[in-house]
């Protein structure tokens, strides 16, 4: 993208899942929440754990969640809870959103602390 990496970034934090229909379709796949006027960073991830800008070009996100109604809320920061809870039924996510060299990109890691819920989550 011939774009500065605060006008990329600012995108980045305003897309809505309206402006991501595949994405939007493969959460939906989790239950989640994907209101088509949401914001994907700023109201989706940051309803999860901790969204922390890293840089002018990137943004990671740390967070604990379930496929089942309600959120999984916990003390601490979404770091601490992410390393140290292990109860069943709980998604761990890793994911981070970087410009550099004029390439957005993305990479996201999510560990199921269990079997069911492994398979619950595999459609996404």
């Amino acid at each position: 993208m011939a774009a500065s990496a605060g006008v990329v970034m600012r995108a980045v934090w305003e897309t809505t899942w309206a402006e991501a229909p595949v994405a939007r379709t493969l959460v939906a796949l989790t239950r989640a929440d994907v209101g088509r006027e949401r914001r994907i960073v700023g109201d989706f991830l940051g309803g999860m754990g901790e969204t922390v800008r890293a840089g002018e070009g990137e943004v990671l996100f740390v967070g604990v969640d379930t496929l089942e109604d309600g959120r999984a809320r916990r003390e601490g920061s979404a770091l601490e809870v992410v390393r140290e809870c292990a109860e069943p039924g709980l998604l761990k996510v890793v994911m981070n959103v970087r410009f550099g060299g004029g390439v957005l990109s993305t990479e996201t890691w999510v560990y199921a602390t269990d079997e069911r819920t492994r398979r619950r989550f595999r459609p996404y």
